[in-house]
Parts: structure tokens; sequence; C-alpha cells
């Protein structure tokens, strides 16, 4: 990825920005689909319980109507004008008309006369004409008639409804009640179903299953309780998923309030549908699951492309920024880590360059200015100042000849001539400073140089305790250099490191061979340079030692550039310095041969 191109890089990293909107608005579009195809399931639904709705409620008015038609034919007679009472027809005169109305009606099971304080008399049943048992309708012995209507008895597993309508039969009242067909009205639901899909249930305000279009007739439907006691369906409607399968879908509706049988109060009973979620819409839920997951990778991947970005384009520019203020500040030796091969950094290469030479150049015109200055000074030196020496010289000459017993005369004369000395030689190394004369270029071997400076200084090494060693590793050591002018660059080095320990240390000398240039190394184990004084060491009449000019590096540094080299130092604070110079092995043109 580093090696491509930037522009390549940016649009990889932008693409997925481009397809977050698209997914998106995928994942909206399959969201609001899913809920149109879930609003015309629930419609269609909805539609299925409405049906099932006028189906059982048409099973009601039928058993209703038999039970009116019934009770008209045992109810015929009326009283005559003299008030007498015409007599009742028996039972089994009207048992054509009953068994005519099995026939007719589907849904009515069996046709009973109450009577108050007495069993039920049993006009017929849709299997016999006249069944044997004291109760059969499994209905209590009424003292006092109910109200006509509908009547539901049984709870679990059983489930049986009555349609009541009055009838009189001599002075006493009593009434016909036809019975619902539960089997029927189960077959009925099943068939619905069966078209359809799902289950019908017919349930009461418990949630218990009265008598379903399956065989689950003793289910219990878990948390419609809640809404069906609150009868908080009063019309088709969706209800609460059931907690034992969270797949199934409901939905109920009110069948109306029902009389308890044998018992006081009233019971609502609803018909619920329960049918499973359709695989359309299940399909559409897992689309819009993968739409949403596919937004939430493509906004993952966007952010990590946008830092992407930013780390690869807009952190490196502001870096870059950056640099460029601390160099419009004049701080030109701050350098950025490349760390790529793109664009950008081939950018961070040029600004470290650009960087490189302005410090080059900054230091150059330091030095050019510095040494200008000097050289104006200079020429005042040699007249201002040493024609004066030379008079005070002959002066001091003079004295110690007139006088050359006066010890008093001897003593001050060589406190003077000692000043004088020390004075001219400050002269002569400004002026070197201020023209270091072109070298006359001979092959030298610099390796018989260093020892010779080395043992120039042993006895001030073995003064200062310290232990020198070398190392001269270099395969060629004869290079073309003015000798005297590196004599004096290596003396120069090798008394600076001494002087760096006073309490003794090692000094090492050492040479390696580079592609086009020899490389002689003076480390010393001395308290190092302070890293607030590093960028002054080399500069003209900067010293930190007592008594010094500050002029033996500034001389050194000019005469190893006029070498056609170079000349620089590292150093860590208290842990000594090291300085390395590095000739060319072939001349550069700074001076002709000897």
């Amino acid at each position: 990825m580093r090696t491509l191109p930037l522009g390549v890089r940016i649009v990889a990293l932008v693409v997925p920005l481009a397809l977050l909107p698209i997914a998106f608005v995928g994942g909206m579009a399959y969201y609001y689909l899913e809920d149109a195809i879930r609003a015309e399931a629930t419609t269609r639904e909805l539609q299925m319980l409405d049906d099932g709705l006028d189906l059982v409620n048409a099973s009601l008015d039928q058993a209703a109507r038999v039970a009116e038609a019934v009770a008209t034919l045992l109810g015929g007679a009326s009283q005559d004008a003299g008030g007498g009472e015409r007599p009742q027809p028996e039972e089994a005169a009207i048992a054509p008309s009953v068994q005519l109305s099995f026939t007719l009606s589907p849904s009515v099971h069996r046709i009973a006369i109450l009577r108050a304080g007495a069993s039920p008399i049993v006009l017929g049943t849709r299997t016999a004409a006249r069944p044997a048992a004291d109760n059969p309708m499994n209905l209590p012995a009424f003292d006092r008639l109910a109200a006509p209507g509908r009547l539901a008895a049984g709870t679990g597993g059983t489930f049986t409804v009555f349609v009541l309508h009055p009838v009189e039969r001599g002075r006493r009242l009593a009434q016909v009640a036809v019975e619902v067909d539960a089997r029927w009205l189960r077959g009925a639901l099943a068939d619905m179903a069966r078209a359809a899909g799902g289950v019908f249930f017919v349930v009461d305000d418990e949630g218990r299953v009265l008598v379903g279009s399956d065989d689950a007739t003793t289910a219990h439907l878990g948390r419609l309780q809640a809404a069906l006691s609150r009868r908080a369906v009063p019309g088709p409607m969706p209800l609460p998923p059931d907690e034992g399968n969270g797949s199934d879908v409901y939905y109920g509706a009110q069948l109306g309030e029902f009389r308890r049988a044998g018992a006081a109060g009233t019971v609502t009973l609803y018909l619920v549908r329960r049918t499973q979620r359709g695989a359309l819409i299940d399909r559409i839920a897992d689309l819009r699951s993968t739409a949403a997951l596919l937004s939430g990778a493509a906004l993952a991947m966007g952010l990590v492309g946008a830092g992407l970005i930013a780390r690869t384009v807009v952190h490196p520019l502001n870096a870059l920024l950056g640099m460029t203020g601390r160099i419009a500040g004049g701080h030109f030796d701050v350098r950025l880590k490349k760390g790529r091969d793109d664009e950008i950094g081939r950018l961070v290469d040029a600004f470290n360059g650009m960087a490189a030479s302005l410090e080059t150049f900054r230091d150059r015109l330091v030095d050019a200015e510095s040494f200008a200055a000097i050289g104006r000074v200079s020429s005042t030196l040699a007249h201002e100042v040493r024609n004066p020496l030379n008079a005070m010289r002959g002066c001091v000459d003079y004295l110690r000849l007139k006088r050359p017993d006066d010890p008093v005369v001897t003593h001050h004369a060589g406190i003077i001539a000692e000043e004088i000395a020390e004075l001219d030689r400050f002269v002569r190394d400004f002026l070197r400073v201020a023209r270091v004369e072109r070298p006359v270029l001979g092959p030298v071997d610099l390796h018989a140089l260093l020892e010779s400076r080395l043992q120039l200084h042993e006895a001030a090494s073995l003064a200062s305790h310290v232990k020198t060693t070398r190392d001269f590793a270099a395969t060629r050591s004869v290079i073309p250099v003015d000798a005297q002018q590196m004599a004096m660059v290596f003396e120069n080095l090798i008394n600076n490191a001494i002087e760096a320990m006073p309490g003794g240390g090692t000094l090492s000398v050492s040479t390696a061979d580079g592609p086009l240039s020899l490389r002689v190394e003076v480390r010393d184990t001395g308290l190092g340079i302070a890293p607030e004084l590093t960028g002054r060491v080399g500069t003209p009449f900067f010293t930190t030692k007592a008594g010094g000019t500050g002029l033996g590096l500034a001389i050194s540094r000019r005469v190893v550039e006029a070498h056609g080299g170079r000349l620089w130092f590292e150093t860590r604070h208290g842990a000594g310095a090291v300085f390395q110079v590095e000739l060319p092995h072939e001349s550069v043109g700074a001076g002709e041969s000897a």
C-alpha cells in the first residue's frame, strides 16, 4: 500500500465513503419495504379474522333462528275469547320440524326445552332423536329461568354454547335451548384455516382455549391473558406474541359476552387467529439486517478511510507546514521522518534536503561574515598592534643589554617579554584565521603524522593521567595534504581532548576507510559538551577553557575545508566527545602539489 501512488491510495480510501450513502439508502429502502409487506400481511390476517367472526356469528344466528322457530311451534296456542287454553302440541308432533332444522342448520347440535325446577326435555339431536340421560345437555336444573340470549357452559376442553328463546307451556314459562355444534364449528374453522394457513381459537377472557381448528383445545395462550382480561380487544387487532413461540403472530376480536351456565356473571369470548410470520417477511427482515450490517461496515470503512486519509495526507502536510514555520523562524536543524516512498515521502525528502542546505548555507554565511569581520580587523591589528609590540620588544631587549646584572630589570623585562610574546601569538592566530593560506598538497602518510603528534603530547598525557590508544585501520593512509597545516589540525584536536580530561581518562585515535576518503577520529572520555553549547563550538572566539582564545577549532575547520574535507563532532554531556575529520583520497584542486 505504501508503494502505490498517493492518488491511487486516496481513491482507494475514498471508495468506502462513496459507498456509505448507497448502503444507507438501500437499508432505508429495505426497512420501508418490510414495513409495507408486514402491513399488507397484517391486513390480510385481519380480514381472515373477520371472516372467522362472520362464521361463528352466523352459526349463533342460525341457532337463534332455530330456537325462535321451535318456540313458535311449541307456543302456537293462544287463549280463546272465553279465556280457556288451547292444548299445546306434543313434542312428538313437532319432531319432523326439529329434524328438518338439523338438516337446514348444520351448526345446530341439540334442541331441548328448559323448565324451571325440572329436567330439560330433549326434542332432538343430530345423532339421535332422544338421548336417555336425565340431563344430557349438562345443564343445571333451573329454579328460575335465565333471561333469553346466549349461554356458555364448559371450560378446558368442553365448550357448549346455547341460544335460549322463551316459550309458554300452559301457565308455566319455559325456554327453548339450541346448542351450537362445537365439532361442526371446529371443522368449519379448520377448513377456513387450511385454505389460508394458521389456526383459529375460541378463548375465554382468562386466555384458555375452548375450541380450536386443531387439536390444541386445552392450550393456554400465556401473555394474551393480560390483554384479554382487560377486554382490550374490542375489534380485530394484533395481539401480544405468545411467550412460548416468538415466531407466531396473533390477532383477536371479541365474540361477545355470554352468561355463565350454572354460575353468576358473564364471560367474554374471543376469536383468536394464530399464524406464523410469512417467509417473505422473514426474507425482507434478513435483507434489512444485511443492509444494516452493510451500512455499519461501510460506516466503519468510511471512518477508517477518513482516518487513513488524515494519517496519509493531512498529518504529513501539517508536519510539513510546521516545519516551514520553524524554518521561517531560523531553525534550520529541523528534520522530518520519512517512513514512506510516495509523493509525500519524496516531498519530505525535499524539505529535509532544503533544510539541510539552508543550515549549511547559514553556517557558511555566518562563517563568511565572521571571517570577513576578522579580516577587516586583522589589517588593523597588523599595523596598530604588531608595530607597538615590536617597539616594546626592542625596548625590553635594550634594557636587558644595558642592565644585564640588575635582577629587578631582568625579572620585569622577562614578564614584559612573555606578555609581548603572548600578544604576538594571539595576533598571529587571529591573522591565521582571517587568512588561511592556500594548502600546498603533497603525499603525506597520515598514520605517521598522527603518531608524531601523539608522541609530541605524550608527556602532557602522562601528566594528566590520560591513556592513549591507537587504531589505525585505514588501508590507504597516504593522501595529498599540506603536512604543516594538517599537523596543526591534529595537534589542536589531540590537545583539546587531553585538556577535556583533567582528571584522567582515555584518548582514542583511529582511522578508517571511506568510499572516497579517509576518516580520522579523535575520541575522549571527558565531560562532553553541554547541549546548549554544541551550536557555538567551532565558531571564532568561543571557548570553554580558561585562557583559551577560541580560535583553534575555527582555524582547524577552515584548514580541513580548504583541503576539500569536513570536520564535525558528536558528544553526549557527561560521556565525552568525538571529533572526526574526513579528507578526500584525491586532490580537489585546493592547492598545488609540492
